[in-house]
């Protein structure tokens, strides 16, 4: 899992709703609104893809919100605070020593 996803959907949610769609599509999402007269069932969901989620809503807007829960949601997690985890974690660089300055 990448932080890309979790960087989108954080960024996402604090564009305003409305905004929201063209926000998306700008960074490369692909949006399907429903069909207004559908035949099947499937036909009369909306669909958003970005960063290999996949997400499905009775509107544009519900599916963009499903998005930013699937995205918020596939975060791996600390287990003490609940942040997110840093893929550094506070580790030196490769190759350094803890405790050892590195030039």
């Amino acid at each position: 899992m990448s932080t890309d996803q979790y960087n989108a959907a954080s960024e996402l949610r604090r564009v305003k709703l409305r905004e929201r769609a063209s926000w998306m599509r700008k960074h490369g999402a692909t949006l399907h609104a429903p069909d207004p007269a559908p035949f099947t069932w499937d036909e009369s969901r909306a669909c958003v893809h970005f960063l290999n989620i996949t997400t499905e809503g009775t509107s544009i807007t519900e599916a963009i919100s499903n998005w930013i829960a699937a995205a918020l949601k596939k975060t791996p997690r600390r287990a003490t605070d609940g942040r997110p985890i840093c893929p550094f974690n506070g580790q030196p660089p490769i190759g350094g020593i803890p405790g050892q300055r590195q030039s």
